[in-house]
């Protein structure tokens, strides 16, 4: 119990240290926003949902939301800001086909059926085909670490849009706008989950090499 206490301290500190670093890191501007963007810590944060298990994400979830909270950040906004990201975690901790879909499936019915999209064009209401991908990806139950990404980025982006949607007045063509855009967004976002995934396994794998090379080097001490 100790031990896995210390590892999921470990775990919390190190991902939260991250997050604050690549805050600051900005990638992409977020069409409809005044002057917000896509930090490279949103790109990433999904990614805990294959590297940590579900206790840890909560945990993790839980953690950012109260420190933003501390920095005196709006708690409606805070939980906003973060839930996008948590879902596309928890789409990659899942294993169910059925519980991969739910969200994606969710957010295309809002979507289509907000009084703002209803009034739009075919063009505007075939966004939600973007939605539509992490179930296709649960469907075929792919074991490619990049596809894995593929849909969890595009669930945190149905999560988000659906948000945005709920939250914002739009600007009638916004949906023209971002249809040619989101898919470069979401493979961009995609290609740095599955690095991030890689680098932390072969960090992991380094950092336990040592230590199993040192406890042999202080049991051997000990023998002799």
């Amino acid at each position: 119990m100790i031990k896995n206490l210390k590892e999921n301290l470990i775990k919390l500190a190190y991902s939260l240290t991250t997050f604050k670093i690549f805050k600051s890191i900005k990638l992409s501007y977020i069409i409809g926003s005044k002057a917000a963007f896509f930090s490279l810590s949103q790109a990433v944060a999904p990614t805990t949902g294959l590297l940590f298990n579900r206790d840890q994400n909560i945990m993790l979830f839980l953690s950012r939301v109260v420190l933003f909270l501390f920095n005196g950040f709006n708690p409606l906004f805070t939980l906003l800001y973060h839930i996008p990201t948590f879902f596309g975690a928890l789409y990659l901790n899942t294993h169910s086909k059925l519980a991969k879909s739910l969200l994606p499936i969710l957010s295309i019915i809002l979507f289509l059926f907000h009084p703002f999209i209803i009034s739009q064009d075919i063009y505007t209401k075939l966004y939600c085909i973007y939605f539509a991908i992490p179930i296709l990806i649960a469907i075929f139950n792919t074991k490619s670490i990049f596809l894995k990404c593929l849909g969890s980025t595009f669930t945190t982006h149905a999560v988000g849009s659906i948000i945005w949607l709920y939250t914002h007045n739009l600007d009638q063509n916004i949906y023209h706008n971002l249809i040619n855009i989101v898919w470069v967004e979401r493979l961009l976002f995609a290609l740095i989950m599955t690095g991030t995934y890689y680098i932390y396994k072969y960090t992991e794998t380094l950092l336990n090499t040592y230590l199993e090379v040192e406890k042999n080097l202080k049991t051997s001490a000990i023998e002799s």
